[in-house]
């Protein structure tokens, strides 16, 4: 096929809004439709080299296979190279087994199963993640698999009657989208079925196109491309997705494969040379990028600092160009390239896949080589596995989210004095909570305590909170207790809003309503915070926070609190001395009795035991019962 210098500047534009969306920038809240652009252009051009080589007679499975290894496994393994020494050094044993069993799954193919089964693709948990990103590649190889051989099947039958089969493989896809987005939303990311469509709609471009440049349609051109930016600053985490939601990008990238043809506006500027060379280290990058922010945030910086984020960007960018010229290159060209055959090319790629698989296989099995800790930081990672089921009300009081109001029992409200409402950071924080405050639970994991409001994969929440201030205007307490992971939510459109209805409505109760501030957020989360800063396990040793984002959204929750009349008790001003918090407590057990010495939290925030004793006496002790 004709080289097309404006399909190169397209990759730029799948992959920059990628990158800034898992740098944190809000504004690309839909930067992640970049891999579906992505999808279209990869499905488009295979799809066109297939064509030509079987309209020649002239195609070789062995040869496509070939192309596909020198394409994309050498950049792959270099950062996986450099990705497992990282994850020895940074990681503790638990992330380093994830890491190296997602090796192993790079090798087979399979990482885009593998994380569909553990994370959520906008859970926090998968920002520390370093090999996330290659879920994408895995539907992509799988692809490479499959459709080559779908298409030497269908082909004879006549081209027409193989294009028509992939536009009903299309078809099917699409509708298997739109149902597992409202039935298995992570399967629906993450899986090559609800995928296949964008492939498919690159590979009717091909079929269109063969034998023929594009069209030269200015305004449809410019129409595809404003689809495709318009999506990648509209949509969100909230937005169902691939879903017909993806049409907007899919048909915006078909609009500008068949209509930006030699001289079209958009043409010329994908054709340039800033948008070309971005687009030809566009792979490299999107390799580098997540190792670097996912080893970043393991370290403990969390800081929503742009400067930062952007650097961080412009890091990956840069080992782009390094693994594009020295390692991509010499493999790719034609001439005198580092592996001369074919032969060459399996060998190794088999052999630096087995020693992968055997890495992987060894941290798997030594639990990622658990022997390195010594007794005092074995005691201290065991509180990544806190038996958070010995201590919650779960079940009961805290809700999970496949419950529904109905699974409350009356004990958890019935002769209380006060009411806890909020998500399972409040059920943390009532832990400590001493039986004759006489204080009952309604919490619900990943739900605030907010009227009308739409929690992303959290259909039941709506229904929890009806009934929660159903229940408060029956019973009337004398205290209404609302506490949350804040932070996690009070940018997320329409929060701030319902915060204010949620207070106006709580305030003709008659209650004393008192918002309970955000706790400090430990990053990656406090276990590791101490091993990795060797913190000394005494009672009141402290570790480094980042609090401006946190301080900011109480200094609002105080803020609006006292327009309607709420009181506001802050953590931070009873933890931290600046920037310094408590991290290590006095251990107690379920009696209150000290034992020994332990942690304030188990994981990012949710309060452990001994640290929610701590917390809920000392807010008891300010704000009285």
């Amino acid at each position: 096929m004709q080289y097309r210098r404006e399909i190169d500047g397209l990759r730029a534009v799948t992959v920059v809004p990628v990158i800034l969306f898992h740098a944190g920038f809000s504004a690309f809240s839909g930067g992640y439709v970049g891999v579906d652009v992505f999808f279209v252009v990869s499905g488009y051009l295979i799809t066109s080299i297939l064509i030509a080589e079987l309209e020649a007679g002239k195609f070789s499975l062995l040869r496509f296979y070939e192309r596909r290894a020198r394409r994309i496994l050498p950049a792959l393994f270099t950062v996986m190279a450099a990705v497992i020494p990282l994850g020895w050094a940074l990681m503790l044993p638990n992330r380093f087994k994830d890491l190296l069993d997602s090796v192993v799954a790079v090798v087979f193919f399979g990482s885009n199963i593998l994380f569909w089964r553990e994370y959520g693709y906008f859970a926090p948990e998968v920002g520390l993640k370093p090999l996330l990103h290659t879920w994408s590649l895995a539907v992509e190889e799988q692809f490479y698999l499959l459709f080559p051989l779908s298409l030497l099947l269908v082909w004879r039958f006549g081209r027409h009657r193989a294009l028509w089969a992939i536009a009903a493989v299309a078809v099917i896809s699409l509708l298997i989208s739109e149902w597992a987005a409202r039935f298995a939303p992570t399967a629906n990311f993450y899986l090559a079925p609800p995928r296949a469509w964008e492939l498919m709609a690159g590979a009717i471009c091909a079929f269109v196109l063969a034998g023929r440049a594009p069209w030269s349609g200015n305004v449809s051109s410019i129409i595809g491309l404003g689809l495709i930016i318009g999506s990648v600053f509209i949509y969100d985490e909230r937005t169902p997705f691939p879903s017909a939601y993806a049409l907007v990008p899919v048909g915006g990238t078909v609009l500008i494969i068949l209509h930006a043809g030699a001289g079209t506006l958009v043409a010329r500027l994908l054709s340039s040379a800033g948008f070309v060379g971005i687009g030809l280290i566009s792979y490299s990058a999107y390799l580098w990028h997540q190792p670097i922010f996912a080893f970043t945030r393991l370290s403990g910086f969390r800081d929503p600092n742009g400067l930062v984020w952007g650097g961080l960007s412009v890091l990956a960018f840069a080992l782009a160009w390094v693994t594009w010229y020295f390692v991509e290159q010499p493999v790719r060209k034609r001439v005198n390239p580092l592996f001369a055959t074919r032969r060459q090319v399996f060998t190794a790629s088999a052999g630096a896949g087995a020693v992968f698989v055997m890495i992987g296989l060894a941290g798997h099995f030594s639990n990622g080589f658990y022997y390195r800790m010594t007794p005092a930081e074995r005691a201290v990672f065991q509180y990544l596995d806190y038996p958070v089921t010995d201590f919650y009300r779960k079940g009961t009081c805290l809700l999970t989210a496949d419950q529904n109001y109905r699974d409350f029992e009356e004990s958890c409200w019935l002769s209380a004095q006060s009411l806890l409402i909020g998500d399972s950071h409040a059920a943390a924080f009532g832990l400590g909570i001493r039986a004759d405050y006489k204080v009952g639970e309604l919490t619900q994991t990943s739900c605030p305590p907010l009227l009308d409001f739409v929690v992303v994969n959290q259909p039941s929440c709506r229904g929890i909170n009806d009934f929660r201030f159903k229940i408060i205007e029956q019973t009337r307490p004398r205290n209404v207790y609302l506490h949350a992971a804040w932070l996690e939510y009070w940018y997320k459109p329409g929060f701030q809003k319902k915060f204010a209805q949620t207070l106006s409505r709580l305030s003709a109760v008659g209650s004393r309503v008192v918002i309970i501030g955000g706790v400090p957020r430990f990053y990656p989360n406090l276990p590791e915070m101490i091993l990795t800063n060797h913190t000394d396990l005494v009672p009141g040793a402290v570790v480094r926070v980042h609090l401006a984002a946190l301080r900011q959204v109480n200094a609002e929750l105080r803020r609006v609190g006292l327009r309607y009349g709420a009181q506001f008790w802050d953590p931070i001003e009873n933890l931290c001395l600046g920037d310094d918090c408590l991290a290590v407590v006095a251990l107690q057990d379920a009696d209150f009795r000290a034992l020994d010495v332990g942690l304030m939290s188990f994981d990012t925030g949710h309060l452990t035991l001994s640290g929610s004793v701590l917390v809920a006496d000392r807010f008891f002790a300010d704000v009285g019962e």
